[in-house]
């Protein structure tokens, strides 16, 4: 057995069947071509008479008649490109993710060809790097999550004193309650990067709240005279195409604070329910139930009818409370 030694400019009529278990890289296309055709040489004897025969069908008979009329591949890495041949890195990872098995082959590929293959050992590679992703995306997660958590509960004390609506259009004071780290990085979840430190804390709130409502970033920038001291902040390439792996909705995914609440709905629906529940019950105005609602949208393709079907009756619910309460409230 002659094993990575018999590649280009090797030639053994005598061969007629050859294994091959190393994949090759698209790059490397032709490799495999020289690869496959160690074993598709005809015997010597028949060789030297080819060139006198008249066609290609004389030549094909001569070959079909000799002691060597075929040649046998061996393919356990897919280079024949055949649909239904199942290489050795799918027969390993049987009942593994796909990207797993991509990952596999992408890593014996890159390997050299003067490299031992180690099918099994790749395959521990991929799995541990796909772990290694899955976890670091969950803790992104998780610190986003404690963050917004974080800045919620402080909104939320503040809101305890005093409430703005979408009615109060003043600018605001520039002077007194200079925006906090904590604003900051808020407004830019929800979409937009803030290029001035001299907003008020007042203000800061009116721009989220207007940005929760689902305002456009240019209207907010208007009635907050913003000029062009602002940056719009869209989610990541990653999250959104790990959002279509799953299968889920991104079409209304436009800020990393929509990324999150995707991802939380995602990662645990039930959890997000109850929490989103929770949120309404501290409603006292139709906005802040309104911007729960969007919020509800952006993540409805990670949830069941069941969890829509309690939210839309928390929802209203809540609506009926507030109006019965009396509050002052102007459009639909």
């Amino acid at each position: 057995m002659i094993v990575s030694n018999c590649r280009e400019g090797y030639n053994d009529p005598d061969i007629a069947c050859v294994a091959v278990f190393r994949p090759v890289s698209k790059k490397a296309s032709s490799l495999a071509e020289q690869m496959k055709g160690r074993s598709c040489r005809p015997l010597r004897d028949v060789a030297k008479v080819l060139h006198t025969l008249p066609d290609a069908e004389a030549r094909c008979k001569a070959i079909a008649e000799s002691a060597k009329p075929n040649a046998l591949i061996v393919d356990l890495v897919g280079i024949t490109g055949l649909a239904d041949c199942a290489s050795t890195v799918e027969i390993y990872a049987e009942g593994l993710p796909d990207k797993v098995k991509e990952r596999t082959e992408e890593i014996l590929a890159e390997q050299s060809v003067d490299e031992e293959v180690n099918v099994e050992g790749a395959i521990e590679q991929a799995k541990r790097e796909a772990e290694e992703t899955k976890e670091r995306i969950r803790k992104e997660r998780e610190e986003a999550e404690r963050k917004a958590r974080e800045e919620f509960e402080k909104r939320a004390k503040l809101d305890a004193q005093s409430r703005y609506t979408a009615h109060d259009m003043g600018q605001g004071s520039a002077v007194k309650g200079r925006i906090s780290e904590g604003q900051l990085k808020l407004i830019a979840a929800l979409g937009m990067k803030l290029l001035r430190p001299d907003i008020s804390t007042k203000q800061a709130h009116r721009i989220i709240d207007q940005l929760r409502s689902g305002m456009n970033f240019p209207e907010v920038a208007r009635q907050n005279r913003l000029g062009e001291d602002w940056e719009q902040v869209k989610p990541s390439d990653q999250q959104i195409r790990f959002f279509r792996r799953a299968g889920l909705d991104v079409s209304l995914v436009k800020t990393k604070y929509d990324a999150r609440q995707l991802g939380d709905a995602y990662d645990n629906p039930a959890a997000w329910v109850t929490r989103k529940i929770s949120e309404m019950s501290k409603a006292y105005t139709l906005d802040e139930l309104h911007a729960i609602g969007l919020d509800i949208r952006v993540a409805k393709s990670a949830l069941t009818p069941e969890l829509i079907a309690r939210l839309a009756t928390a929802g209203l619910q809540r609506k009926d409370a507030i109006l019965g309460r009396g509050d002052a409230w102007e459009g639909d």
